[in-house]
């Protein structure tokens, strides 16, 4: 004997007095999504107005992302309070301007030595090679160097013969 569900379930609202089941209200109309990041959108903002003086960490975080994606590499904000750190220190050191030019430099000069920069970059070892390179690509005297690789000093079979214990 088979049972017939809408059987059923029509006696069940009969008996409760459901008359029908779109009898709910309406739901919701779902508000379209809010941009949670209003840092992201402020940035966009200063950088339409070329604003970059009123550049914070945080903005120039967000610039060196949109130079890097401009420049065909992908960067990931893998933590953003120790990368908009290292902006507030380069702050401390250099103008908004400057590290405008430096961030600039980086991607859009055809500069060799760093492959894939990193925030870090500009606050490492680089810092003050870069920031001369800038100001030279900026004036237009910049020429790239390419780094001198060290050649291997391994074994290389077939070389020149050695017997032990001569000197």
């Amino acid at each position: 004997m088979m049972v017939k569900l809408g059987g059923i379930l029509a006696e069940y609202n009969i008996a409760v007095g459901v008359t029908k089941v779109d009898d709910r209200p309406p739901a919701k109309d779902k508000k379209k999504r809010v941009e949670k990041n209003d840092n992201y959108s402020r940035f966009m903002r200063k950088l339409e107005n070329k604003e970059y003086d009123k550049f914070n960490s945080v903005d120039f975080l967000y610039f060196f992302r949109f130079k890097a994606e401009c420049g065909g590499k992908k960067y990931l904000i893998n933590n953003f309070q120790i990368d908009a750190h290292w902006f507030k220190l380069l702050k401390d050191k250099y103008t908004n301007d400057e590290l405008v030019t430096m961030v600039c430099f980086l991607f859009d000069s055809e500069q060799s030595y760093i492959v894939d920069p990193h925030v870090k970059v500009l606050y490492s070892g680089w810092t003050n090679k870069i920031y001369e390179d800038s100001k030279k690509w900026l004036a237009g005297e910049y020429k790239d160097i390419p780094v001198k690789k060290k050649e291997a000093r391994e074994w290389k079979k077939g070389g020149n013969k050695v017997k032990v214990g001569e000197w």
